[in-house]
């Protein structure tokens, strides 16, 4: 074989190589406070996390543990970390169950974080006033 095709060859291979090797995986993204149920109300909730890179803001949530079909999304607040986001039309005195995710970090690779397991909460009576600030 000659030297140039050699060369051609091996600079091909490079390059197939850097198309279809993956790029690094950013870190992960850490919940690192709550979520917290911030306020509940007979027809609406909000829920806030904190985590240690920006990114997006998603509740899935529904009247059962396994039945977390609604979802709630908040654009992207305080650069990204503190996520908090509202729940609305919700029945009273009814139990729901939810769980955070914060995934599309800026300059990541799609690395998403949720909670481990499903959070309930239930509703205020019709007409009854909000709670404030209750952890998990």
């Amino acid at each position: 074989m000659n030297a140039r095709f050699l060369i051609v060859v091996l600079a091909g291979v490079v390059v197939v190589l850097m198309i279809c090797t993956p790029p690094q995986l950013a870190a992960q993204v850490r919940i690192t406070q709550g979520p917290v149920l911030e306020s509940v109300s007979d027809h609406s909730a909000v829920i806030a996390w904190s985590t240690d890179k920006a990114g997006s803001t998603v509740v899935n949530y529904g009247t059962g543990p396994r039945n977390l079909s609604q979802v709630a999304e908040a654009p992207w607040g305080a650069n990204g970390r503190t996520h908090r986001v509202e729940l609305q039309n919700l029945q009273p005195n009814t139990n729901y169950y939810f769980r955070v995710e914060t995934g599309e970090t800026r300059g990541g690779n799609g690395a998403a974080v949720e909670t481990q397991g499903v959070i309930n909460f239930r509703t205020q009576p019709q007409g009854a006033p909000p709670l404030h600030e209750r952890s998990r």
